[in-house]
């Protein structure tokens, strides 16, 4: 009897590598949203320091972290015949400080402010930079096993369903932050983000995805000067990758938001409303950004994205009040979705299926500088000219970003579609 081939297995199992990695993207994001880098995270840090500078870690980590680690990892993950069991073992890792933090606050409430940032800090780099190590190899097996046809709705719908479940989530914020003093609230916060996080596990787990024909390893200098005769080969993923820094810098301001706010209202009950309408309106345009990206491409939807985003940050410096800053919060979450969704799918569509490691790599690890530069700038914006500084100058990035991505960065997508018309013209 003939043994199945990849294509086979994963025709087969396209159903359940649907639904499986839909769970592992809808919980983590339930479970993360727990402990909100916009929200929860910031007020945490900032009710021992509000020290702008030290708040800057947070974005500071959570770009590093991520980026970083991406671009060394690639010549590794070409070598494995199946991403899966890699990804099991890091990701793991990457779930774990949330439980430790949680049980360090709950049990240990009467530590030291400074010995609670310094345990803080020190998890969440464990938690972004394994989120880092897995990120390449996640990537890479969900183009795999998802047809690349169905990435659009694919995303789309796990954010929604995410955020859906956030909006749940906030309401538990809301409860947990009003009926617990600080921090053991927060530590309780940390716990039920393990929770989701450990859902989001099993999701994971149950994805099939079959050994495919493996590429030898290819030594780290060489692989490393191999990089600029590609960038300089590909004008179009160059271009790209000078665009995304400046939106990637633009849209760090959103991370300043709660810090901003802090100063100007008392916003301590109102942290799980803003949260609950981040995430609302993240889940409404998050099938509705994934259907447009299938329809009309990722890069019409990235802009709309980073267009959205400018207009949170005016509306964060313009809120007379914290009411009025859910609406500011709004835009947060639907710029937040495009740029999600479109912002890392766009890279795929530069590079061939051989290829597509290395540029995963290189179009995250090329955000590094930005990730751990961007945060310090800003909190130094934020020191010496006040938060709408901060605002104002991420607002200009944008603006500048949105004008290179219809300017300078070509539509992939479209050149093929034109190309492909084109051929089936001449041959009818």
């Amino acid at each position: 009897m003939q043994s199945e081939t990849p294509e086979m297995v994963l025709s087969r199992a396209a159903r359940r590598n649907f639904f499986a990695n839909l769970i592992d993207v809808s919980f983590f994001a339930f479970g993360i949203n727990m402990v909100s880098r916009y929200t929860v995270l910031p007020y945490f840090v900032g009710s021992i320091n509000n020290n702008p500078l030290l708040l800057s870690l947070i974005p500071m980590l959570t770009q590093v972290g991520w980026l970083l680690p991406q671009l060394f990892t690639a010549p590794y993950i070409k070598t494995l015949p199946r991403r899966k069991p890699y990804v099991l073992l890091m990701t793991a890792i990457e779930r774990i400080p949330f439980l430790v933090f949680g049980l360090l606050l709950l049990f240990g409430k009467d530590l030291p402010g400074s010995l609670m940032l310094s345990a803080f800090f020190i998890g969440y780099a464990i938690h972004t930079f394994f989120a880092g190590f897995t990120a390449t190899a996640w990537q890479d097996m969900i183009a795999r096993v998802i047809p690349g046809k169905r990435w659009g709705i694919f995303f789309g719908l796990s954010s929604a369903i995410g955020a859906v479940l956030g909006i749940f989530s906030a309401k538990v914020t809301d409860f947990v932050l009003e009926s617990m003093s600080f921090p053991n609230n927060v530590g309780l916060l940390s716990l039920l983000c393990f929770v989701g996080l450990t859902i989001s596990f099993s999701g994971l787990a149950a994805t099939v995805e079959p050994a495919q024909p493996t590429q030898p390893r290819e030594p780290m200098m060489p692989y490393l000067r191999s990089l600029p005769p590609l960038l300089k080969k590909d004008k179009g993923f160059r271009n790209y990758l000078i665009t995304r820094t400046a939106l990637s810098l633009s849209f760090l301001g959103h991370s300043f938001v709660t810090a901003g706010s802090m100063l100007r209202f008392d916003i301590s009950l109102w942290l799980g409303t803003y949260l609950a309408a981040q995430l609302a309106s993240q889940a409404l345009s998050d099938v509705v950004m994934g259907t447009l990206a299938d329809r009309w491409g990722h890069k019409q939807v990235l802009k709309l994205a980073n267009l959205i985003g400018v207009l949170a940050l005016v509306a964060s410096v313009l809120a007379p009040s914290p009411e009025w800053l859910i609406g500011a919060y709004v835009l947060i979450g639907i710029a937040t979705s495009g740029y999600q969704l479109s912002g890392y799918t766009l890279v795929m569509t530069f590079s061939t299926d051989d290829q597509r490691p290395t540029y995963i790599g290189l179009a995250n690890t090329a955000l590094a500088p930005v990730g751990f530069f961007g945060p310090l700038l800003l909190g130094a914006l934020a020191s010496r000219g006040g938060y709408n500084m901060l605002f104002l100058f991420s607002a200009v990035i944008g603006a500048i970003a949105l004008a290179l991505l219809q300017w300078w960065v070509p539509d992939v997508r479209r050149q093929e579609q034109a190309t492909e018309q084109a051929s089936q013209s001449a041959s009818a």
